[in-house]
């Protein structure tokens, strides 16, 4: 098995570790098809395994403590359901034990759209599987992990399991669990956050393994709630003359909501546009969601509509509005970008070095200027 193809069955564990070392199939044929995550009706391919003679095989090294092994079928050819010769490599003498017997197979006439275990509880070891008495052809292989694990949350100082008859939580224990405890009241499965979101306080997710050297890895999606983002501090603007604009810049998709407010009083009152006119905005989530600024009306605010609002402020400060209502939604703030005109100073002119004058006549007076930019004459 790569990719996704695996049967979809209640209860269905994790891929188990293994290596496919090779084989010698039909044609050139080596078992790889059968953990190439494809499910096909096909039959002198490599993306299936045909057992066609005496002498066929598949090598398989078995990495997990216990596993099962599931098998898919053809549509046309659904009859070859030959049973292997199971072989077991025996690292003493040095050679492959049959094992047939030991492990009794369940092989029935299936497409390659239908799954069935046909090897349940083989142990770790590397195994050949070889044709025996009747031709034998699979799509894809699905190997399951197939040890015991059985999980409790512990909170409150008590270790639970959660009933869904009466989605309510059970107490277990309130010391550490027996091994019969967890095998009899222990769960398959982490519960979703309905059920862990009845817990209050802290949980600890305590699990029960028969494997050796076990690690566990708990990941988790969630639906972050709506957070109201406050500047702590004013951007001060006294040498600025005018504000051109304000960008800002954000990735959102899906269902995501941005919002903003602005405010020139260091947060005191903070102003939403509403239309053509200025409102003031209670700086809380309610109000934010419904009546904050969007990205796109904040970055079309034009130099007069920020003069009318600032008046002769010399601080501005924004807050902003983070909402997602899906796992899959985007919601990133990347930045945000000013244009202004800064306030200048006049400074006077260093003579004869960036200008020179002149008296042409009495009542004429002529300034010659070296250097570019803004001037202004007094005489």
């Amino acid at each position: 098995m790569a990719g996704t193809a695996k049967p979809i069955v209640s209860g269905l564990k994790q891929e188990a570790q293994y290596t496919h070392i090779g084989g010698d199939l039909y044609d050139v044929q080596t078992g790889s098809g059968l953990f190439d995550g494809t499910q096909v009706n096909e039959w002198n391919t490599n993306k299936v395994a045909y057992w066609n003679a005496a002498g066929t095989y598949v090598e398989v090294d078995i990495l997990s403590n216990k596993v099962n092994i599931w098998r898919s079928g053809t549509t046309t050819w659904p009859t070859y359901t030959g049973a292997f010769v199971i072989k077991k490599w025996n690292e003493s003498t040095l050679v492959y034990d049959d094992v047939t017997s030991s492990y009794p197979q369940a092989i029935t006439a299936i497409n390659e759209t239908q799954w069935e275990k046909t090897i349940s509880d083989l142990p770790k070891g590397k195994y050949r599987f070889e044709y025996s008495s009747a031709l034998r052809m699979d799509s894809e292989w699905y190997i399951e992990l197939n040890t015991s694990n059985k999980t409790l949350i512990f909170n409150g100082g008590e270790y639970k399991k959660y009933d869904d008859a009466t989605t309510s939580w059970v107490s277990v224990s309130t010391t550490t669990p027996t091994q019969a405890q967890f095998e009899s009241d222990g769960m398959d499965s982490i519960p979703d956050w309905s059920a862990l979101s009845l817990l209050a306080g802290n949980i600890e997710v305590v699990t029960w393994t028969d494997e050796d050297n076990a690690i566990r890895n708990v990941s988790k999606s969630a639906i972050p709630q709506d957070q109201l983002v406050q500047m702590t501090r004013d951007i001060n603007i006294r040498s600025i003359e005018n504000i051109d604009s304000f960008s800002l810049n954000t990735l959102i998709s899906g269902q995501a909501i941005v919002k903003t407010a602005v405010s020139f009083d260091s947060g005191v009152t903070w102003y939403t546009r509403s239309g053509t006119v200025w409102a003031v905005i209670p700086m809380d989530l309610a109000s934010m969601k419904a009546d904050g600024m969007t990205p796109a009306v904040l970055n079309a605010l034009t130099t007069v509509e920020w003069t009318e609002l600032r008046g002769t402020s010399d601080t501005v400060r924004f807050a902003y509005l983070l909402s997602a209502e899906e796992v899959t939604d985007t919601l990133e703030v990347r930045d945000l970008v000013s244009q202004m005109d800064m306030r200048g100073t006049w400074k006077k002119a260093a003579h004869p070095t960036i200008y020179d004058y002149e008296y042409p006549f009495n009542d004429q007076l002529r300034v010659t200027i070296f250097a570019s930019g803004d001037y202004k004459i007094n005489y």
